[in-house]
């Protein structure tokens, strides 16, 4: 379960990086940082 978890966090922060609206980036981190912060 920790190794998903893992792999998902690095896949988001992938798609994250390659996303162009400055907007949806910014709503995306805050929700992530709150997932991947458990890891």
């Amino acid at each position: 379960m920790e190794s998903k978890k893992k792999v998902f966090c690095n896949f988001i922060m992938e798609s994250k990086k390659r996303a162009t609206n400055f907007t949806a980036k910014e709503e995306a981190r805050g929700r992530i940082n709150r997932i991947c912060e458990k890891i």
